[in-house]
């Protein structure tokens, strides 16, 4: 019951805001296609809630052959390497565009995933939607609690440290929220994400 007025709330949230949120998103498609003439967003596979996959929406912060770069630095370097098996991601990422440092470092890039909350694949609030291979690294326990509920934009771990708090965040963090959650909880995490955005803490 709780669940289903979780969801009609922030459909609702999003609906009502679309006027604030879909000029910046247009705003931002424009500035990305500007720098490099490709496609400004990032369309990839993620997993959600009974493990099911979807298409998440991002917008792209990284150059267009972003891939074979990964590779190129991670064969060549062991320290990056390092860092990029233990976060899956690198705090000085030389994919990264220079709009695409702004819009991580705002967070601005996640902004498309407003049309997830629409089409139903994910919430405002709740774990974040991890890639099959990130998924995968999780202990059993952590990804059967994660995948009883909906992926959100913003959750504990975000407001956690982010980044910075890395798999161990969301070990600790995407449990308790699962085994805790309540609407109160969810209103919570949205006034501490608004402050760690402004603060542009722990976002790489």
């Amino acid at each position: 019951m709780q669940l289903g007025l979780k969801q009609l709330i922030e459909v609702g949230i999003v609906l009502l805001a679309f006027p604030l949120w879909f000029p910046i998103c247009a705003i931002i498609y424009l500035l990305i296609w500007l720098e490099d003439g490709k496609n400004p967003l990032f369309i990839q596979e993620r997993l959600g809630k009974e493990g099911k996959g979807f298409r998440t929406f991002k917008f792209r912060t990284m150059v267009p052959n972003a891939e074979e770069v990964l590779k190129k630095v991670l064969a060549e370097d062991e320290e990056l390497r390092t860092e990029w098996e233990t976060f899956y991601k690198l705090r000085k990422d030389p994919r990264v565009t220079r709009i695409g440092k702004f819009l991580r470092r705002t967070s601005l890039d996640e902004l498309p995933q407003l049309f997830n909350v629409l089409l139903g694949d994910m919430g405002m609030v709740g774990p974040r939607p991890l890639t099959a291979y990130h998924q995968d690294v999780l202990p059993a326990d952590v990804r059967a609690l994660r995948e009883s509920v909906k992926p959100g934009i913003t959750g504990l771990w975000q407001v956690s440290g982010r980044s910075d708090s890395g798999t161990e965040g969301m070990k600790k963090w995407d449990p308790y929220y699962v085994r805790n959650w309540s609407i109160k909880l969810d209103v919570s995490i949205l006034v501490r994400t608004a402050f760690v955005v402004i603060a542009c803490k722990g976002a790489y």
